[in-house]
């Protein structure tokens, strides 16, 4: 989307255009509606002027034309690897499956009226029988589709399901383990017994450092500086910036300081059930109702063995967003990259499209932008924080009962939690590897693995089974684990590092499966199961890659989605 580009259609209009071109050029085994006797034959009147066959096909194409060859393109090639695989599939069974698919249509989208999917298919001008045809030519080529892959399983398939289920080269292991974990609030390295006996102590030194950064703030120092140096809220990291979510979190106190106050007003010391704070309103986000589009670009960890720094993560969302916006900047529809590239689950169906939304339905950061950004335009890109965000606003009216106050904050913690990730936040890398290796030490003199799971384990779900995990997955406690497994024996023990913490793992028993001696039970089972979706899908993928396909315009890629037909 860019300037004077239209946002995408709603689905309901896709539905009805891809249903007249499907209708009017589909050639595969169903036939098409007898419209053309010829090229001038007429197909039907407006207002008494005659339509003919010419002039109806030329108008579609132009509209759907390109859409249409790539879907009638990956047709055409199902149909001609299916029939050098010799694969059918028969014609009533295609029938029986859209009937069985129409049926639970119409009970799950219809409260079970027949009536209500007549109602909304002659909306769009089509009978039940054209409609059903057209569902039809569609299910026979997921059909087809599926028919190869259970036709076709090949060694390379059956290899990956057999290290799936037996493990890597057919080694499968047993392993127990003990957990020592590096996140503070689950760690047991500081325990609320040390806490409550602290507790007098800790509470006077919280005052006492707020009250120290309620002077240096009074004094003119740079807010970030007293924050990072004094601050135990997670806004520390940002220079105590809160946003404009402080309100509801910290009490009455905090609350009744930020309603009267004017920007750059700062608080005394207050008192809240986490603890002491010094608040600062810092300035006021415009609010109001917008209507546009967005991409988002993670910096989220991709899963439990993603061991890349958040710095990296932010990185490489950023490259990400500054790409995008370049594709839009030479001349890309908004809504065709964000289709594509972003990676917000809740809209990419819709090419990025947020519809009508208020201040606070992206976060502080991208408020900040709303209010002045001009419409039409592509953002910068946005740093949030959970990845980086690009913005695309097609209206914009500012409300002042919207608008709200952005919050600074110094906490000087008194909170259990809290005060533990302050006091294990900087050594605990350090301390949970030094325990661990205590608890090597104590298995090696003959210490009881079960018992001392139990007792010092932080992993729940093993702990309550003396460590036993069973038979270990791949990738389970990480790649530090999965090398160490491949090379120890029986009975062997070791300290890995995950990102939870330091493992202490025992290699149980080994188990070994060949190749060969399942092959042909997995060929049977897997021949037998159900095809999903994504597997159909990166098959005519695949078909495509290998393929020329040149419409009128000259060659073209896959779309990366076609309109809706059911």
């Amino acid at each position: 989307m860019h300037t004077n580009t239209p946002m995408p259609k709603s689905p309901l209009r896709l539905l009805a255009a891809s249903a007249l071109v499907v209708l009017s050029l589909a050639g595969c085994e169903a036939k098409a509606p007898p419209l053309c006797g010829s090229d001038r034959a007429v197909v039907g009147h407006i207002d008494g002027e005659a339509v003919t066959c010419e002039t109806l096909l030329a108008a579609l194409y132009t509209d759907q034309g390109e859409a249409f060859f790539n879907r009638y393109a990956e047709r055409r090639l199902v149909e001609r690897e299916a029939e050098r695989q010799k694969v059918e599939v028969d014609p009533a069974r295609v029938a029986a499956r859209v009937d069985q698919e129409t049926e639970e249509t119409i009970s799950n989208r219809f409260g079970g009226s027949r009536k209500g999917l007549l109602d909304q298919i002659a909306r769009y001008g089509l009978s039940f029988d054209a409609w059903r045809a057209g569902q039809i030519r569609d299910k026979r080529v997921d059909m087809l589709v599926e028919g190869m892959l259970r036709h076709g399983v090949a060694d390379a398939q059956l290899q990956s399901v057999f290290e799936q289920r037996y493990g890597k080269g057919g080694r499968r292991v047993r392993v127990r383990q003990i957990l020592v974990g590096t996140q503070p609030l689950t760690s047991t390295l500081y325990t609320r017994a040390q806490y409550d006996a602290e507790k007098p102590a800790l509470e006077a030194e919280a005052r006492s450092r707020a009250t120290a950064a309620h002077d240096r703030l009074a004094q003119g120092e740079d807010f970030t500086a007293v924050a990072a140096a004094l601050s135990d809220d997670w806004s520390a990291e940002r220079g105590g910036d809160g946003g404009t979510q402080v309100q509801g979190r910290f009490g009455s106190a905090v609350d009744t300081f930020i309603q009267g106050a004017a920007p750059g007003s700062l608080s005394g010391v207050l008192e809240s059930p986490k603890g002491f704070h010094v608040v600062q309103v810092a300035g006021r986000v415009a609010g109001g109702h917008f209507q546009g589009a967005h991409m988002l670009f993670s910096a989220k960890p991709a899963g439990p063995e993603d061991q890349s720094t958040a710095e990296a993560r932010f990185d490489a969302a950023r490259k990400k967003a500054e790409v995008a916006r370049a594709r839009v900047l030479a001349g890309e529809g908004f809504g065709e990259v964000a289709g594509q590239v972003t990676e917000d689950a809740a809209t990419r169906d819709r090419n990025g499209d947020l519809g009508a939304f208020d201040t606070g339905r992206l976060g502080d950061d991208v408020d900040a932008v709303l209010g002045v950004l001009p419409l039409q335009t592509c953002s910068e890109p946005i740093r949030t924080e959970t990845g980086y965000e690009l913005v695309y606003l097609l209206g914009r009216e500012l409300d002042p009962a919207l608008d709200r106050k952005r919050v600074r904050h110094v906490l000087a913690a008194t909170d259990f939690g809290l005060v533990k990730i302050r006091k294990l936040g900087k050594t605990i890398a350090a301390d949970a590897k030094a325990a661990a290796d205590g608890v090597l030490a104590t298995l090696s003199a003959g210490g009881d693995f079960a018992a001392l799971a139990r007792e010092r384990s932080e992993d729940e779900t093993s702990r309550f089974h003396g460590g036993e995990m069973g038979v270990y997955r791949d990738g389970a406690l990480g790649p530090e684990a999965d090398a160490a497994l491949a090379t120890m024996k029986e009975g062997e023990r070791r300290v890995v590092r995950s990102p939870r913490g330091f493992h202490v793992i025992e290699l149980q028993s080994v188990v070994l499966t060949t190749f060969d001696s399942v092959r042909e039970n997995l060929r049977k089972e897997l021949q037998g199961r159900p095809v999903t979706g994504g597997e159909i899908k990166r098959f005519i993928d695949d078909l495509r890659a290998k393929a020329r396909i040149e419409p009128a315009g000259g060659p073209t890629a896959a779309p990366t989605s076609a309109p809706p037909s059911r």
